[in-house]
This record gives C-alpha cells, sequence and structure tokens, in this order.
C-alpha cells in the first residue's frame, strides 16, 4: 500500500518553518524570527516615492523631508539622494498575521496527516 505525502508548506512560510523529524511523529514549529536582505526596488511604492522625493529635492531651495516610508533607504552623496540598494532586516514572524494564520493551519495539515497515516 502506498502512503500519501506530506503536506507541502506554502512557499511564504519555507523560510520560518522548522520540522523536528527525530520524534516519532514530526513536530513543526516556526522560528521566531529571520534575517532577510531586502532590496530597494522590491517595493513599487519605496521605488515611486524615491523618484517623487528626488525631483521634489532638485526643484526645491529648501529641501524635503525623508518620507517614513524611505527612512533609512536614502544615502546623499554630493548633496543629491541616491537610493541604497540592499540592507538587511530582521522580520519578526508574529508581525504578519497572514503568515501566523499559515502557520496554524500548516501545523494543523501535518498533525492530521501524521494521526491518519503514522510515519511510513
Amino acid at each position: 500500500m502506498k502512503f500519501p505525502t506530506e503536506p507541502q508548506a506554502p512557499i511564504e512560510l519555507i523560510d520560518w518553518i522548522v520540522i523536528n523529524r527525530q520524534q516519532e511523529i514530526p513536530v513543526v514549529t516556526f522560528k521566531s524570527q529571520v534575517e532577510k536582505v531586502e532590496k530597494f526596488e522590491e517595493s513599487d511604492k519605496r521605488v515611486n516615492e524615491f523618484g517623487k522625493y528626488k525631483e521634489q529635492q532638485q526643484t526645491s531651495l529648501f529641501g524635503k523631508t525623508i518620507p517614513s516610508i524611505l527612512e533609512g533607504w536614502v544615502a546623499f552623496i554630493n548633496d543629491l539622494p541616491v537610493p541604497i540598494k540592499e540592507k538587511r532586516a530582521i522580520a519578526i514572524f508574529a508581525d504578519n498575521n497572514e503568515r501566523v494564520k499559515q502557520s496554524k493551519n500548516y501545523k494543523k495539515l501535518i498533525d492530521e496527516f501524521y494521526f491518519k497515516y503514522g510515519t511510513n
């Protein structure tokens, strides 16, 4: 008899998931935080705001306050704003409600799978 395969984790959880297979029934947990490299151009809103900010800097006599979405993303070279291409950031698991919801659903799927089929 061929057993069904274990449910696959949603792609959004891949960096977060930890499966301990030391037990008879695998135990699914999730990292509380991960370090990620975020690229400037990954956010269309950030790119658009930078374009507006750069244009306003060139046409204003007094400069403009950096919008909050650009904080930490702008350097100045010869008084001209330049985007920082990428930076490392810590993402917190619990900060994303959809991720938390997906994790509960996936954990439930795994528990139900091993309850029904056991380990192979």
